[in-house]
Order: C-alpha cells, then structure tokens, then sequence
C-alpha cells in the first residue's frame, strides 16, 4: 500500500480515461513504494470497482499497451495463479500535471520595500471618533467602548395615520368622521 504511487497517479493526467484512471488509482494503492508488487486478482479489482471481470482485463491490457503498467510475473494461489503486475513510476512522472504549478513569483507586500519608502506619518485629516472599533490598553485618555448595535431595548412611537392626527373607530370598524357623514346624510 503505497501513499506515495497514489498521490502520484491522482496528480498526473494519464490520458487513458476514466476506468483505467480508477484502475490504475487502485493498483496504486495495492503497489510497493517502487510500484511492485500488485497481484490482486482481477476478480478482486472488478469487486472493488464494481465492475466486470472482462472489464478489469481489457483495462489491464490497454494499460500494458499503453506502457504504464508491466506484468513482472505469476502468484500460485489456491484457486490458481494470478499475475503480478507492476507501475512504471518514470512514464506516470512524464505525464501533464492535473492542476496548474503555482506560480513562483509573488506580489510585493509591505515586507519587501524599503522602511524609507513606506509613509508612517500619521493621518491629521480625519477627525477623531468618541468609540474605537478595537480597544486600546495603551491610551491614557482611556477607551469608550462601542456596540454598532444599540444595547437595551428601544421603543419607538407607533406609527402615524396618513392625516397626522389619530382617528377612532367605532367598535364595528368605522371611524367617527365616517359615522358623522352618514348622520348628516340621513
């Protein structure tokens, strides 16, 4: 069980397709440190990729074409053999990366100009505030501290009609300018 093949296989991009990629992720996992040593049966590898037998051997064969696995030998088993394989590392490490390089050169930061070139004037035209957003221990004045909430519980007016002033309903719903109109009407 090799960190190091696998790591590997997922950094590269291989060409050979997805099922072989997923193949070949697994025989990694199998392999050696050197990528020897893979002699997991093809049954087992199908169970594991949830796939067909026939599947497993024509990738496995496709993989040897393709120069990215070998078959170094044969395993006795109690069911038979089953053939050993084995990674070549150097033709994975020729392969395109999966994710770009970082780059190497950085954006200047403040670290890298010179202390003669930085500004550490203080700023004179901003006026100066009653509340600091972080508390100073150092000030002698001492600090007010201050909520962007208000603290306690606010009460506001309730709001105003339309008109300014207030209106009274009767109980029914209907106002008494409304209930004086229809008086005079009658």
């Amino acid at each position: 069980m090799s960190n190091h093949v696998t790591s590997l296989l997922r950094r590269k991009k291989l060409g050979v397709g997805f099922t072989a990629k997923s193949l070949m992720l697994l025989m990694g996992d199998l392999a050696s440190d050197d990528g020897s040593g893979i002699w997991a049966s093809k049954a087992r590898m199908a169970r594991e990729l949830e796939t067909t037998d026939r599947t497993v051997q024509r990738t496995i064969e496709g993989l040897i074409a393709a120069g990215f696995l070998v078959e170094v030998g044969r395993k006795k088993h109690r069911n038979g053999f089953t053939y050993e394989y084995a990674i070549r590392i150097k033709m994975v490490e020729k392969c395109e990366d999966t994710t770009p390089q970082p780059p190497t050169e950085r954006h200047p930061s403040p670290q890298d100009v010179d202390d003669e070139a930085q500004d550490m004037t203080p700023d004179t035209v901003s006026p100066p505030t009653e509340c600091h957003p972080t508390p100073d221990t150092v000030s002698p004045h001492g600090v007010t501290v201050c909520h962007p909430n208000p603290i306690g519980t606010q009460i506001e007016p309730p709001p105003q009609p339309p008109g300014g002033g207030r209106r009274r309903e009767s109980r029914f719903g209907v106002s008494d300018e409304v209930k004086r109109l229809l008086e005079e009407r009658l």
